[in-house]
């Protein structure tokens, strides 16, 4: 989406964004890599049935709420998830290195931004990544949702509600 607002700004009328991932973020750099290995293992497996029928991707619905969770765990035993979450995870350092372009050549200038950060367990060195991306714009708030972790839009869906209406109005 950042790609996308810095490339072709007269298309975009805001962006929220919801606990996203930064450029620079090396924690995310890192855990995409050690987790190579595992999502090709699983990439061979899925179209099997093995990977849903020995539940092998079901630490990954705990962060969800319980009333979500059947439609997450639908959505994670899709034959072909684990493959695309490779090949995103694949793509990641050829994707930030085209957002970091992106950003010292075009400016977001006053577009309409809002950053949404979870507030639960926020540590030091993502709320300063957050930090960073609220300075994309001179139009920009950036909102602690306290009561949420990483899955703001479900722990506190009026948040995401009411910054989607502020970029809009």
């Amino acid at each position: 989406m950042r790609l996308y607002a810095n490339i072709y700004p007269q298309d975009v009328a805001g962006l929220v964004l919801v606990d996203a991932s930064h450029e620079n973020d090396p924690t995310a750099r890192a855990a995409i890599q050690n987790g190579q290995q595992q999502l090709s293992t699983c990439q061979r497996l899925a179209p099997f049935g093995l990977v849903r029928l020995f539940g092998l991707l079901n630490s990954f619905l705990s962060p969800y709420p319980v009333a979500v969770q059947p439609q997450v765990k639908a959505h994670l035993y899709q034959t072909r998830f684990c493959g695309t979450w490779y090949d995103e995870s694949a793509g990641w350092d050829q994707s930030t290195t085209q957002v970091r372009i992106a950003r010292t050549q075009h400016s977001l200038g006053n577009l309409p931004l809002v950053i949404l950060t979870h507030g639960k367990d926020l540590d030091a060195s993502w709320q300063t990544l957050q930090n960073d991306l609220a300075t994309l714009s001179s139009k920009s708030t950036h909102i602690i949702a306290r009561q949420s972790g990483h899955g703001i839009m479900f722990d506190q869906p009026d948040l995401v509600i009411a910054a989607i209406k502020q970029v809009v109005s």
